[in-house]
């Protein structure tokens, strides 16, 4: 049977069984199902995937179109941006900890010189910088996730892209195994 006539209906089957063969499938009846095709056009988010290329976090602009060596320059350098983040308020959130009052506003050229955006709010220091440490962390670990799977030069390894994809109205929503309409509006009103 045709996979694609299998992708739109139920088929139900019955076996019937002859001397000849062990058993004998026919389809007897096709019910079609309720799944719409496409996000509505109310619900959808318009170039989605171009946005996640445009911010580093994709290699693809458009399906099956190769990076240029210049956006994939552009991630390499956010990697290392989002390190020297981390590390650079790990930096001072340890100072913070181990330094007392006097000594903090003694060094108050240095705090401001690395870029301390919390130094005059001293109650919110430490938080502050070890909040702003754990989130560039973890876009430091994404963007080395990125970069590990964007060596396989294929669009299938980026699976999360295909629902960006089907919100963008470029694939249909069966094509990822959606089939039941209230999952469908559960993913629009994300």
């Amino acid at each position: 049977m045709n996979l694609d006539l299998q992708k739109h209906f139920k088929v139900y089957f019955i076996i019937s069984f002859s001397s000849k063969a062990d058993q004998l499938i026919l389809p007897i009846m096709l019910e079609p199902q309720n799944v719409p095709q496409k996000i509505p056009l109310r619900k959808r988010i318009d170039d989605v995937v171009k946005h996640m290329y445009r911010i580093g976090i994709s290699p693809f602009k458009q399906v099956n179109i190769k990076e240029s060596k210049r956006h994939k320059y552009f991630r390499y350098f956010l990697a290392l941006l989002y390190a020297t983040v981390t590390s650079r308020n790990i930096l001072l959130a340890s100072l913070y900890i181990n330094m007392n009052q006097d000594q903090i506003n003694n060094w108050e050229r240095m705090f401001i010189c690395l870029g301390d955006n919390a130094f005059y709010y001293p109650l919110i220091r430490t938080h502050w910088n070890l909040m702003v440490a754990l989130i560039s962390f973890i876009c430091f670990m994404l963007q080395i996730l990125h970069l590990k799977l964007s060596r396989r030069d294929d669009y299938m390894s980026f699976k999360w892209l295909q629902i960006l994809r089907v919100l963008d109205g470029n694939l249909d929503v069966s094509e990822i195994g959606l089939s039941n309409k209230g999952d469908i509006d559960k993913l629009a009103k994300m």
